[in-house]
Parts: structure tokens; C-alpha cells; sequence
């Protein structure tokens, strides 16, 4: 028996909506013991996604390839020798690269994970990758105590929005940095929804005294940005606290005088998921993180980032992004 996929692909390296090509095959129904066959009912489009496919990642897939990281996905059939998972399941990815933007395929049963079935569509199809980011930098680089203060840029980012939910369940300050645009107020307003503490404008920021005896200065900030909005939020990490940086939207160095390092003590670093994830493969800390991330969706104390979901065949406009949305891309 075969089953008929669609899939995205493409065969060289480049600009996304011009090499991404909409393709057909079919995929035997006869599985290895250790394999499962998966119906995939949403697929999500990340930033690191895309520049892959432009081949300006650190790590270049060989082509031909399916591009994706991420989704959530039905078990329809498993091979003898899986135990660990039945007919009907859901799952998301547990490893990186397995080329996610299919209808259906054939994978190795131990590179999936199981969640309930209650999971909204969207917080399971965006499960594996920006909440574990925001959960780890909260968690492994200082120890944050209620009361402590993070500060962040692009706090309107998946990862951003998702760092002031945690920061709120946990006690902990967060303060956000976004850029400006027409409807700032109602945007101020929704992430202080979502938990931050505070929201600036990239100019209100730099012109503000944030930071009091009733505010203390951030042991922590989160950089995505880059450049001269990097380099503002390091002016106010206080004394022996700790910079990271995980993004560059802006495609801007960050410049950092000595005296950051000499005379404040900020230690400045990066942290890559895809790295961690790697590193972390068989560490059940990373089997205990997916759980406690489910369970604050469950409880509501975690929201599905705003989403427009996108048929494959309309996977041009899916590439191109939509202005505030995590575009996912659906197969029905």
C-alpha cells in the first residue's frame, strides 16, 4: 500500500519563494519495525527555517530537501518494534532536521515525542522551538528569584511574548523593548497582557530612567536584535549580570566597550537551541522541559503565539510572511 504526500522542496540554495517548489510522491505504507508513518496536520515557518533554505545557516542540509523543524503530527501506522507509541497519537518533533513540511511521512519512532491530545493545534505545531529558547535562557544562565528583573528587545517576538509569560508565572520582572510603529499603544498593551512588566519604544528606552529601587536593574537581558538596540540594553544590565544573545534581526554587530567587561563585570554570550537541543539529546532535563511547558499551556498560564494557518498549495504567501503572525502551513 502507498500513501501519497505532498511536500515543499527545494533542490538548491537560495531566496525561499523562488526556490521552494510544491511537489507529489508517494511513500510505502510498509514499515520497518522501529519506523511510524505520520499524517502531519500543521507545520510551522520559522526565521531559522528560511535561512536555511538560503543556505546562510551554520548547518547546510544536503539537497534535494524538506525543509522544517517543527510540527505536530498523527501517528496512522507504526512498526513492530514500537513500544512507545500507538495508532492515534500526537507528536511533535524531538530532534532537529526532519524535514517537517510534508503531509505525511516515514520516520524513526524515537525522533518523536508524545503530547495529549488536548493541545491546542497551534501551541503543539509551535512546541519545539521557541518555547524551549525562551525556557532555557530563563533557566540556565542565572539563577532568576521572584522579585529579579530581565530586560529584553523585540519583547514582540514569539520568543519575546514567550519569555514575559514565563517571567509572569515565575515572579520575575521582565521589561521589553520593541520598535516603534503606528498602533504602539495597543501593542504596549497586549504584551503587558502577557506579562511584562513594563514596555518601551526603542527611543523611550534610551531616554528613560527605568531602572529603581522599586524596578532593580535586570541581572539578565535577552538580545535578538543586534547593534545599536544591543548595545542600549547593555548600558543597563546591572553589575555582574549576564548578556545573551540569541538573534540578530537587524543584521547590525553589537559593539561593547571594554569597560562593560572590566569595570561592570557582564558576562556576554549566545545560546542556539539547535546546539543545545543536539547537546541535550538523551538529558531528561529536556524530556522534564517539553512536560512543564505542556502543562502551563494546559493550565493557561501559557498562550499559543496569534497564527494564520496557510494551506500548502498557498505556501508563497506562507514564505512571505504575514505582518504579526507565525505563519503554519496545513494540509486538509
Amino acid at each position: 500500500m502507498e500513501q501519497e504526500v505532498r511536500y515543499l522542496c527545494h533542490q538548491e540554495f537560495g531566496a525561499p519563494k523562488e526556490v521552494v517548489q510544491l511537489q507529489k510522491k508517494t511513500i510505502s505504507k510498509q514499515l520497518l519495525e522501529s519506523e511510524i508513518l505520520l499524517k502531519i496536520l500543521a507545520s510551522s515557518i520559522n526565521p531559522a527555517d528560511l535561512i536555511t533554505i538560503t543556505g546562510k545557516y551554520p548547518i547546510k542540509p544536503m539537497l534535494p530537501c524538506i525543509p522544517g523543524n517543527e510540527c505536530v503530527a498523527r501517528v496512522e501506522g507504526i512498526g513492530s518494534g514500537v513500544k512507545t507509541l500507538a495508532v492515534g497519537d500526537l507528536v511533535v518533533p524531538f530532534r532537529s532536521g526532519l524535514g517537517t513540511w510534508c503531509s505525511h511521512g516515514v520516520f524513526n519512532a524515537a525522533d518523536w515525542f508524545r503530547i495529549p491530545s488536548t493541545v491546542d493545534t497551534v501551541a503543539a505545531a509551535t512546541l519545539t522551538v521557541n518555547p524551549p529558547t525562551a525556557y532555557r535562557m530563563l533557566k540556565d544562565f542565572v539563577t532568576l528569584k521572584p522579585g529579579d528583573t530581565v530586560l529584553q528587545n523585540a519583547a514582540n517576538s514569539a520568543v519575546g511574548q514567550i519569555v514575559s509569560q514565563l517571567c509572569r508565572k515565575w515572579g520575575i520582572n521582565c521589561v521589553g523593548v520593541v520598535r516603534h510603529r503606528p498602533d504602539i499603544d495597543t501593542l504596549k498593551a497586549t504584551l503587558r497582557g502577557l506579562g511584562a512588566t513594563e514596555i518601551y519604544t526603542e527611543e523611550e528606552f534610551a531616554k528613560t530612567e527605568v531602572f529603581s529601587d522599586t524596578l532593580p536593574a535586570p541581572k539578565l537581558a535577552l538580545n535578538c536584535v543586534g547593534g545599536e538596540s544591543a548595545e542600549t540594553l547593555l548600558r543597563d544590565v546591572a553589575h555582574g549580570g549576564t548578556f545573551v544573545t540569541y538573534g540578530c534581526i537587524s543584521t547590525r554587530n553589537t559593539s561593547i566597550p571594554a569597560s562593560v567587561f572590566i569595570y561592570r563585570d557582564i558576562k556576554c554570550c549566545g545560546f542556539w537551541r539547535t546546539n543545545w537541543t543536539r547537546e541535550n539529546h538523551g538529558n531528561p532535563e529536556r524530556v522534564h522541559m517539553l512536560k512543564d511547558i505542556l502543562a502551563m499551556y494546559e493550565a493557561g498560564d501559557l498562550t499559543a503565539p496569534d497564527a494564520e494557518l496557510i494551506p500548502i498549495e498557498d505556501y508563497q504567501k506562507a514564505l512571505g510572511g504575514v505582518h504579526g503572525k507565525k505563519c503554519i502551513i496545513t494540509y486538509e
